[in-house]
């Protein structure tokens, strides 16, 4: 889909060669004031080399954790705790369609005429309500799939297939959700389908209330409940599946539509393994003009150690099996589209119910699916598309969302949590209830026999760098003019070119050292008497070619016209100093690295970097 970037995959025996380069380039010989690294934790000989380093940095991470969650000076988050979910007490069943399976059309098309057309705020729904309103509610969708589908033939499974689809919505335009149910009758095989569960999760929108009902209770094998309160997208989904009586569950977003063929090749998948994961290709909608478009270029999910979601391209010999039409894994999910079987889905724990609103279950999931002994598997043949809105059209508590990725960390990622709170900067404190819960997800784990989270990046993830103990910064570097992203040719010199995230010729460590280093333990450096910049073996502290002093500067500085910069993110400039002056690492009219005299209205003199380190030590402070 547009916006992807375009990445690359590499063996992960190159990510531990670059470790120990970086190791040797040190010598073991580590600062005791690193921005990151507490003084107990900065002598390498004392603690073992980089692993002790690592480990040193977890102790001090978790004993923040453990400070925090018995009486720290962190304020304890405001996010209600609804408790365990009760299908009986806490939805109410409002309208039941029939069990034919043919639609009445003209019955459909007056039913129509009882939703409201008043209710069309865009800014309302973060999308062009008025685009949306001209497009028909049953629509012809190009056909993405690669040639090798067409006439593809799928086995019918030794069991009975009785699907399930659970489709959770809230603050949705009443035609977004017609639109996505239409998509299903029209492009799948009926005789499969056990029910179609749409649970409104509380909406206050008149159209979303008596219209919706009224139109539902015409629509085929579908049923609407409604939550008496608010539970949140993650928990919604549980409600469903805890209300669902067929034994494959489908859970689609309320903003997707199916196209031609979409299901089978799922159910072909879990039919094959009970276990995997069945995700079908994601297309985008515009959601300005609600153009589909194909996805591009072809990618799979992997994660950065903010627990953000990062689609990456596939490597070539995936590509050979896409254009064959066959299926391919993906670390991770975006979650708007999942088949599962429902004994496997419910035995691996389904969707963590601690979890509330939005962000975090998908991962979740995905880490648990493949540690405790499924797979996940997208199959190019099988294609929904997705509306891609800039930001939710409803706001929540941002403690809400980085709560659920803590779970996620503090469940599934072993020491490796510890880069997730350090490039965050976030820790909560638990609640008794919370940590009652937290207790049960990691007994699960226990009982299910899952594997290590360091046995997932080496098998299924295989090439996701880590940051190093003394980085500061850490990631890509993307210059806010170019929108290019300094990478490293082994050595031989650095360029800009496009970003690919997460790979080690684009991963660059802002040291203690105040060093700008590479993956393979080069120093960015700007010799002495020149513009030049190139990369050389790091030196000692001190030598100024070598050091550089990064300006950050706030999101109230940055120019309206790159209001779409991600301001979360480290945004500043790379200073050098030579003698009186000041000079930053920049950009040639020829887009060449240079250094210049810094300008502050010329944005090839700035810079964006993936990760900020936050200092382990201060972490009870956020």
């Amino acid at each position: 889909m547009p916006g992807r970037p375009r990445c690359l995959v590499l063996p992960a025996a190159l990510l531990v060669c670059g470790v120990v380069l970086f190791t040797m380039a040190y010598r073991g010989v580590l600062p005791s004031r690193y921005a990151v690294i507490p003084p107990d934790c900065g002598s390498s000989t004392r603690n073992g080399g980089l692993h002790g380093q690592v480990e040193c940095l977890d102790r001090q991470v978790h004993r923040t954790h453990s400070v925090a969650n018995h009486g720290s000076s962190i304020r304890p988050t405001e996010v209600p705790v609804l408790g365990p979910l009760d299908p009986e007490h806490d939805v109410t069943l409002v309208a039941v369609g029939p069990q034919s399976l043919n639609l009445d059309m003209h019955a459909l098309k007056d039913l129509e005429k009882q939703f409201s057309l008043n209710d069309s705020e865009s800014k309302n729904y973060m999308l062009n309500v008025s685009a949306s309103l001209s497009v028909p509610l049953e629509r012809d969708l190009p056909d993405t799939r690669p040639q090798a589908c067409t006439g593809k033939a799928y086995a019918n499974s030794t069991q009975p297939t009785r699907v399930s689809i659970i489709l959770p919505f809230y603050f949705e335009h009443w035609t977004i959700v017609l639109r996505a149910l239409h998509s299903i009758y029209r492009h799948t095989p009926m005789e499969v389908i056990q029910e179609i569960i749409l649970v409104d999760d509380s909406n206050h929108i008149p159209n979303l209330a008596r219209p919706l009902t009224a139109y539902v209770r015409s629509l085929p094998r579908t049923r609407l409940y409604r939550t008496r309160r608010r539970e949140g997208l993650i928990r919604a989904r549980l409600l469903g599946a805890n209300l669902s009586t067929g034994n494959i569950l489908v859970f689609l977003d309320a903003h997707v539509e199916c196209t031609s063929g979409w299901l089978p090749p799922l159910l072909a998948l879990i039919s094959r393994d009970r276990s995997t994961l069945a995700i079908p290709s994601v297309d985008g909608i515009d959601p300005h003009t609600f153009l589909y478009r194909r996805a591009d270029p072809v990618a799979y999910g992997i994660f950065s150690w903010e627990l953000d979601f990062v689609w990456r391209e596939i490597p070539a010999e995936d590509l050979d099996r896409w254009q064959q039409g066959e299926p391919y894994q993906t670390p991770t999910i975006i979650g708007c589209a999942m088949a599962v079987d429902k004994d496997f889905f419910f035995r691996i724990g389904a969707y963590d119910e601690g979890m509330y609103i939005w962000g975090g279950e998908s991962l979740d999931i995905s880490f648990r699916t493949w540690m405790c002994g499924g797979s996940i598997k997208i199959s190019p043949c099988s294609r929904i598309g997705h509306v891609f809105r800039e930001r939710l059209p409803y706001t929540f508590s941002g403690d809400v969302m980085y709560k659920n990725l803590q779970r996620v960390a503090d469940v599934w990622m072993d020491n490796y949590s510890t880069w997730y709170y350090l490039t965050t900067g976030k820790v909560f404190r638990w609640g008794e209830s919370e940590k009652q819960s937290l207790l049960e997800r990691k007994a699960l784990r226990q009982k299910l026999g899952c594997k290590s989270f360091q046995w997932y990046l080496d098998t299924v993830v295989q090439h996701l760098v880590p940051p190093l103990p003394w980085s500061r910064l850490f990631g890509q570097i993307k210059n806010l003019w170019s929108n290019t992203c300094l990478t490293s040719l082994r050595g031989a010199d650095f360029t800009l070119q496009g970003c690919h995230l997460h790979t080690r010729d684009q991963t660059f460590h802002f040291t203690g050292y105040n060093q700008l280093v590479d993956d393979s333990a080069d120093c960015v450096t700007s010799p002495p008497n020149t513009s030049t910049v190139i990369p050389q073996h790091c030196k000692k502290q001190g030598d100024h070619s070598q050091t550089w002093i990064f300006a950050p500067i706030t999101s109230r500085e940055i120019d309206q016209s790159l209001s779409g910069v991600d301001t979360r993110r480290p945004v500043g400039h790379f200073l050098l100093k030579r003698g009186a002056f000041s000079l930053c690492l920049s950009l040639t009219y020829d887009s060449e690295l240079t250094v210049a005299r810094c300008d502050s209205q010329n944005w090839s003199h700035y810079w964006i970097v993936t990760h900020r380190i936050h200092d382990s030590r201060q972490l009870q402070e956020t």
